[in-house]
């Protein structure tokens, strides 16, 4: 089974998006507040994670993903398992890091850092990258860990918005 990860294309990353549109992106710190609502669906560590093809992935766009009419919400709310093809699809998008933020109000923030990409055509969409803190069970828990560590060491999340000043990673 191939892992989750992001890799070189040009002077852009390829974004490799499994579950719920999360690029698994460490902290030095050891606590934070995790996630609640389908945090194992998101981490990877539900029951149907198995399922995901990890060796096929399917290039796709951020105008695709973010087609209302072509993903639409759930009839109820929390699905009962995963739902297809959003959330059983390896997705890669070739995009541009355009801000992130650190969620971390101590009140409402889950620890994790939103990621704002943004393609060629202007289009953009929130990525996530977990605290490796809160991935126990998770079948990524590793890649999320190196993935998270990679980002901090070439940025700094705060809970301010922060342009990547149009930088491509």
């Amino acid at each position: 089974m191939k892992r989750p990860r992001t890799t070189p294309h040009g002077s852009r990353l390829v974004f490799l998006l499994p579950a719920l549109l999360v690029v698994a992106l460490s902290t030095s710190s050891v606590s934070g507040r995790c996630g609640v609502q389908r945090w194992n669906v998101k981490i990877g560590a539900d029951n149907q994670t198995a399922s995901i093809d990890l060796t096929a992935a399917t290039p796709t766009s951020i105008a695709y993903l973010t087609d209302l009419a072509r993903f639409p919400a759930p009839a109820s709310w929390p699905p009962p398992s995963r739902i297809a093809p959003e959330e059983t699809t390896l997705w890669t998008v070739d995009a541009t890091l355009d801000s992130f933020k650190f969620e971390n109000n101590p009140t409402s923030g889950d620890s994790d850092y939103h990621l704002v990409i943004k393609d060629d055509a202007g289009n953009t969409m929130i990525s996530e990258i977990p605290f490796p803190g809160c991935t126990q069970g998770s079948v990524w828990a590793s890649q999320i860990a190196s993935a998270r560590a990679a980002f901090d060491a070439r940025f700094t999340a705060t809970s301010t918005l922060t342009s990547a000043n149009g930088m491509r990673v």
